[in-house]
Formats: C-alpha cells, sequence, structure tokens
C-alpha cells in the first residue's frame, strides 16, 4: 500500500493545481509500469530523507515505516485507509503550514 503523497512546504498556494497534475501524471505512469516508485521519488522528492529511503516515510516514535492510522496526517489517513495492498492511492496534497 503506497502513494503518491506531496508535501508542499515552499511552494506558492498557486501552483497546488499545476503540481498534483504533474503528480497524477507519475502515478499513472506508475501504474501503467513506465516508471518504478523509487524512481519517481529520485526524480521529484526535496525531502533528502524520503529520497534517499526510496519513498518510505519514517514514523519518527518508532524509527521504522510503519504508522498508526492515528499518527497520520488526517488528510492522508482518509485517503490510505481503504487501501488494499499493492493499489496506487490517489495524489494527496498537503501543506505544513497549516
Amino acid at each position: 500500500m503506497f502513494g503518491i503523497y506531496y508535501f508542499v512546504r515552499t511552494f506558492p498556494r498557486k501552483i497546488y493545481p499545476m503540481l498534483l497534475v504533474r503528480l497524477d501524471s507519475l502515478r499513472v505512469d506508475l501504474i501503467d509500469k513506465k516508471i518504478s516508485f523509487d524512481e519517481i521519488t529520485q526524480y521529484v522528492s526535496q525531502d533528502k530523507d524520503t529520497r534517499n529511503n526510496k519513498g518510505l516515510m519514517v514514523n519518527p516514535q518508532t524509527g521504522n515505516s510503519k504508522f498508526e492510522m492515528g499518527q497520520l496526517p488526517q488528510d492522508v489517513a482518509k485517503v490510505v485507509a481503504d487501501l488494499k495492498v499493492g493499489e496506487i492511492s490517489k495524489t494527496v496534497c498537503h501543506d505544513r503550514r497549516t
């Protein structure tokens, strides 16, 4: 279970729609097996930790990549709650500034 999850830090809110279009395009390429998730993280990740972990988010409470639903940002938890193993979520845009 994984998805394309985007933390917005420095981008102006007015370009969110363009970011989502680009990430949705990468999601389609991932589903169509034109690119791997590892390649996507190397290509688009601006976060050195997830880029070096092949896209895995590390749970700061446990040090591993497992999260309880209550530990995820609410907007992400809503998207991944019903995913099955191997499914790819829709793009999630999470603004850390809010």
